[in-house]
């Protein structure tokens, strides 16, 4: 066939699924055509059934210049509108009603900029009564404007919506915040997105499951007390490798906080300058937090209110208040690292846990204080220089309780005390009262508390087989 140009084309049909192909083999050697039907060409690569149907452009070269009427022009089946780089004002919500939709832009210079008092979402996904599901919002640059608004967030996710993704955009300055999903949901990803100057929760997603949240940077976290991350009794869900930075600005933004949870992971995440670090609320069941980092927050680094919580393996470095913070029942903290505590390095308030193998050092008060925790194992742990506080004040590890039940049945086995700085614990290991009675204090190593290596109050308490320096 004679050369054309492109323009002199003729659109050809559709092929069908059993039609034959021409397939070129071996183009660096001798070309050898076969063919092959589509049914044999899907089953080896990879096809996406979307196709680049509409292309919007602010400067007139697309299809279209307005981004709503792309998205209305799609057939039912849905369709790929593929943004152009430019600024285009937003002077309603661009709204996504159809299913098997993607809203891809060119990256970081497709900005979607809200004007003034639109007091609403820049994108809504769904209209509340339809199943929309496979959507896909990527490669776009968003801003709120939220100093002009009394409303709105960076992208809003309706009731019915399975298997939205939000994935690589800038969301910035949005007055209620980035990603929202306030309804019943499933499947939802938000992923390596850049949130800044958001207010309230940076990415909420409530009443769903199968969320995943990864790889975002969200920063400052502080902006009406908000919050970087918070999962409504949203279940088994993952919130793995985001980086979240406050500035210290505010009285009680979080971190991450999952409420009314059910076996979900938090998993790797870098949080610092918050209030507080990660927060398990509201009664979270069977969830992971492990592999995170927590720097520089105000009060506490780690909350854990549920039960079957596992605990392991984070890291967290001067927290404002206590390191790691548990309550309910059956809980796991074990192989983490707390440094520098302002209050108690691990501080239990109820219920039966194990605290195992974890490196606790420098913190303030003492260095795990169960209160009115019974049944409890506090096994293979390592405690250096507490109590930096008061000297001659507080325990590198002390059982106390204030009602029914008391600190009691507690096993203390195995754990390595030292005190060898100019500002030392008082104890090694301590009850609190006579009422904190049954407790098994064995094969302990204590070294350096001013007062006595271990104290014990309770009648039927034993202290057996320590070493005592």
């Amino acid at each position: 066939m004679a050369d054309k140009k492109i323009t002199e084309l003729t659109e050809l049909t559709t092929p069908a699924f059993e039609d034959l192909l021409p397939i070129v083999d071996d183009p660096s050697g001798t070309p050898e055509t076969k063919k092959i039907t589509l049914n044999t060409l899907k089953d080896n690569i990879f096809i996406d059934t979307r196709i680049a149907t509409k292309i919007v452009a602010a400067d007139g070269s697309g299809d279209y210049s307005d981004i709503q009427s792309a998205i209305d022009s799609l057939p039912a089946g849905g369709g790929l509108v593929f943004i152009k780089d430019g600024t285009y004002t937003i002077n309603s919500p661009i709204t996504i009603t159809k299913s098997n939709v993607a809203l891809v832009g060119q990256g970081p210079a497709t900005i979607l900029a809200l004007a003034n008092g639109v007091n609403d979402s820049v994108i809504k996904i769904g209209d509340e009564v339809s199943n929309i599901t496979d959507v896909i919002v990527s490669d776009l640059s968003i801003d709120g404007n939220r100093l002009n608004q009394t409303a709105g967030y960076g992208i809003r996710i309706l009731a019915n919506c399975d298997r939205i993704s939000i994935l690589k955009c800038i969301i910035k300055s949005c007055y209620n915040g980035g990603v929202g999903r306030l309804a019943e949901a499933t499947y939802t990803r938000v992923e390596d997105c850049h949130f800044s100057d958001c207010a309230d929760v940076v990415i909420l997603l409530m009443y769903g499951a199968f969320s995943i949240v990864r790889g975002n940077y969200i920063r400052d976290v502080n902006i009406n007390s908000g919050k970087g991350i918070y999962l409504y009794q949203d279940n088994d869900s993952l919130v793995e490798g985001n980086i979240i930075i406050g500035n210290d600005g505010a009285s009680e933004p979080y971190g991450i906080v999952l409420y009314g949870c059910y076996r979900g992971v938090v998993f790797s995440n870098f949080i610092k300058q918050v209030n507080r670090g990660i927060r398990l609320a509201g009664v979270c069941y069977q969830v992971l937090v492990v592999g995170n980092e927590v720097w520089d927050v105000q009060s506490n680094g780690i909350e854990l209110g549920g039960e079957d919580i596992a605990c392991e393996n984070n890291f967290v470095v001067s927290p404002g208040g206590a390191g790691i913070l548990l309550g309910d029942q059956n809980n796991l903290i074990r192989g983490n690292t707390v440094k520098n505590a302002a209050r108690d390095s691990i501080y239990g308030w109820s219920g039966k846990h194990v605290i195992e193998g974890n490196n606790i050092c420098n913190g303030q008060r003492h260095g795990i204080y169960l209160y009115s925790c019974d049944h409890c194992l506090i096994r293979g742990n390592r405690i250096y220089n507490c109590g930096q506080e008061a000297n001659d004040t507080y325990s590198d590890i002390y059982l106390g309780g204030g009602g029914t039940p008391y600190a009691s049945y507690n096993l203390v086995c195995d754990n390595y005390i030292l005190e060898d700085g100019a500002t030392k614990t008082k104890y090694g290991i301590r009850e609190n009262s006579a009422n904190d009675d049954y407790n098994m204090i064995w094969n302990n190593r204590v070294i350096g508390p001013v007062t006595a290596s271990i104290s014990i109050q309770g009648a039927n308490s034993d202290a057996s087989e320590n070493i005592l320096g």
